[in-house]
């Protein structure tokens, strides 16, 4: 997958946080894609790692409830800086990591000597805990910087 493909998935992963959903018409979105200069098979390609995501609906009136989320313990908060908590919630929301992984995560995270672990240190923990290729290259190529950094890696 090539960082084109990601630049798409971002997009598309802004409107959805943004609106809640894409919007209603899809090949207005895709012309402006293609008028961005994006290649219908790099759209095509964003378009089914967005839509292959495991527990997201973006469908209208969806009446599903949502799927569990793991909420982080005072400890937990503790050991994470503000940006790492927020990258690690909006993961969770858009379907990217798994309850289990996230578990996994923590887990890694509990045995961890660390005052605060930022970004960076998470993105190292995500390619540990998360298996699916395809998921992982989402967590690793979403565009964090408009989420801001908070605190810096002091690791002990």
């Amino acid at each position: 997958m090539n960082e084109r493909v990601m630049e798409i998935v971002n997009l598309l992963i802004k409107l959805i946080l943004q609106d809640g959903r894409l919007p209603d018409s899809g090949a207005t979105l895709v012309n402006d894609l293609l008028a961005r200069g994006y290649e219908a098979s790099e759209i095509d390609a964003a378009f089914n790692l967005v839509f292959s995501l495991p527990d997201i609906s973006l469908k209208p009136g969806a009446t599903e409830s949502p799927p569990p989320r793991r909420v982080l313990d005072a400890e937990e908060r503790m050991k994470l800086s503000v940006g790492a908590q927020g990258a690690l919630e909006t993961l969770s929301r858009l379907g990217i990591i798994t309850v289990g992984e996230m578990d996994e995560l923590l887990f890694y995270l509990s045995q961890i000597d660390a005052v605060e672990l930022d970004l960076p240190d998470i993105m190292w923990l995500l390619e540990r805990v998360i298996r699916d290729r395809d998921r992982l290259k989402m967590a690793l190529g979403f565009d964090w910087s408009t989420k801001g950094r908070h605190g810096r890696r002091r690791v002990h």
